[in-house]
């Protein structure tokens, strides 16, 4: 439909049919035009920027304002009573067709990322250190030792077939090589497992030493908080030092969402959860194998001390309200839905928290992030899983780096996972044994990743449980507080990036439940 007598027209860029000033679509070709009201997302690492732009509608005068109401009031009339005179599966045929229809449009006009499907690269880990002293110091510090990572994240073998038969989890994250260098010497660590103890250290040059231990709690001079390579410099007064660790890997990128807005190309898709397929809350207990149930749905969950409280929690009071508000959003349907609950989540803190790129330096907590509505990746994190375990879903961290589509810019980044429940009738439909019919997906609310992982992000450490929470703790704090004057982290990627298998589209749009 191309609109007429008008006197201040302009084209569309696209079709070249006319358009009147605030038009949001093109209504011949049905494009969306520039300068509207949209989501425009960059990839550059975890500081993702959502600007929103609104444009006014057009003057109407006040006749045909009241005609163009007095119209709609009547056509609106009609439409209900036919709508009531349908049969009820005419009208649940036909709200899903106008949820289709909603969906579609949505689309039209998103933003969206854009993936490699398969890529191996390097990413290097630099540290520089300084010692700005007049005496000597010695810096002792520990990076994880990463392993490989399946769809299945390391903690279950996935669905297991009531017939015996299993599926083979999906490979995420396969580590090549771990290279660590220092004074111009370097070191090839194991990627086997084998430990090297403090004893057997290897000498870096100046009385500087590495070993890659086993894990022991109590124990600095071991892993605290899971595999890991362990150094100490012996630095000089006023001198500096750098410390890389070049992680070659191999990443897939997977989808543990059942949804045509997934592409063909990503696996996981098929075996994922949706609403329709969601278990509910009180079956979240019966995914007995998953040791997420229990480890991970305290109410409360890491004290940082000094005053700053619980980095999740489920008890505070808007954290409640904000639980019980989604809650009541949700159709009656929907509101024994684990996964229903976990998306309108999403959708409102991607929605209504701004990214803070100047974060305070301890993290904000849930309540924090959700009182200030702003926030980095971890705060964001920490309030989505505030809010899940409110519900007693099992939320956890999980830390690495970002980068964006060419692999150029790197930042360190977290991120959550969630143990979702998929429903008895779905498993027992497919002959999958209850206790293994569960998904654990990376959630990452702030580059609206659903239930996503991406060969842009590289999984340095995922949560343990562990009680005591010393090793989530030990992971945020890796350098002993004795000594060093200065230290900066930095990610960068070394060599050629080989990308296959093509990419694929991620649009940027909430959910319709």
């Amino acid at each position: 439909m191309v609109r007429r007598g008008c006197s201040s027209m302009a084209s569309c860029p696209y079709c070249s049919a006319s358009t009147l000033p605030g038009d949001a679509i093109c209504f011949s070709c049905g494009r969306v035009l520039r300068g509207v009201a949209g989501t425009t997302i960059a990839s550059t690492g975890h500081k993702v920027r959502r600007r929103n732009m609104r444009t006014q509608p057009r003057p109407m005068k006040k006749e045909l304002k009241r005609r163009v109401k007095s119209k709609s009031r009547n056509f609106f009339m009609v439409g209900l009573i036919a709508f009531i005179l349908l049969s009820p599966q005419a009208r649940e045929h036909l709200l899903t067709k106008f949820k289709e229809l909603k969906d579609y449009v949505m689309d039209m006009g998103a933003g969206y990322h854009v993936y490699p499907v398969d890529a191996e690269y390097t990413v290097v880990r630099t540290l520089h250190y300084w010692n700005n002293n007049s005496a000597q110091e010695m810096i002792q510090e520990s990076a994880p030792r990463p392993t490989d990572k399946t769809s299945t994240q390391g903690y279950s073998s996935g669905f297991q077939y009531l017939d015996g038969n299993t599926v083979e989890p999906q490979s995420i994250q396969k580590m090549l090589k771990i290279e660590y260098r220092l004074n111009g010497q370097t070191v090839e660590i194991p990627l086997d497992g084998s430990v090297k103890s403090i004893q057997e250290a290897i000498s870096t040059g100046a009385g500087s030493m590495l070993w890659w231990p086993g894990i022991d709690i109590d124990n600095e001079d071991m892993c605290v908080y899971g595999p890991c390579i362990k150094w100490s410099i012996n630095m000089q007064p006023n001198s500096e030092a750098e410390v890389q660790i070049a992680y070659t890997v191999s990443s897939t990128s997977h989808s543990w969402w059942k949804s045509s807005k997934v592409d063909s190309k990503v696996q996981g898709s098929s075996d994922g959860v949706s609403e329709s397929r969601a278990g509910t809350f009180d079956q979240i207990s019966t995914r007995t194998d998953s040791t997420k149930v229990q480890a991970f749905t305290s109410e409360q969950w890491y004290n940082r001390g000094g005053g700053n409280g619980y980095a999740i929690d489920a008890v505070a009071g808007i954290i409640v309200e904000q639980a019980d508000m989604i809650m009541a959003s949700l159709p009656d349907s929907q509101k024994d839905n684990t996964y229903a609950f976990a998306r309108a989540t999403f959708d409102l803190l991607y929605n209504h928290i701004e990214y803070d790129g100047n974060a305070p330096t301890v993290a904000r907590s849930g309540p924090q992030c959700i009182a200030d509505q702003k926030g980095d990746c971890d705060e964001v994190s920490n309030a989505f899983m505030s809010i899940m375990r409110t519900r007693g879903i099992p939320t956890w961290y999980v830390f690495g780096a970002l980068t964006n589509q060419e692999y150029v810019e790197w930042e360190g980044h977290g991120w959550a996972m969630i143990m979702l429940p998929l429903s008895d009738d779905w498993c027992n439909e497919q002959g999958i044994r209850l206790s293994s019919c569960f998904v654990e997906a990376a959630v990452d609310v702030v580059n609206h990743k659903w239930l996503l992982h991406t060969t842009t992000a590289f999984i340095d450490w995922e949560e343990v449980p562990d009680p005591t929470s010393k090793k989530l703790r030990k992971y945020y704090s890796p350098v002993d507080e004795a000594g060093y004057s200065k230290r900066i982290r930095e990610f960068s990627t070394e060599g050629d990036v080989q990308i296959s298998s093509g990419t694929f589209m991620m649009k940027v749009v909430d959910e319709s439940l």
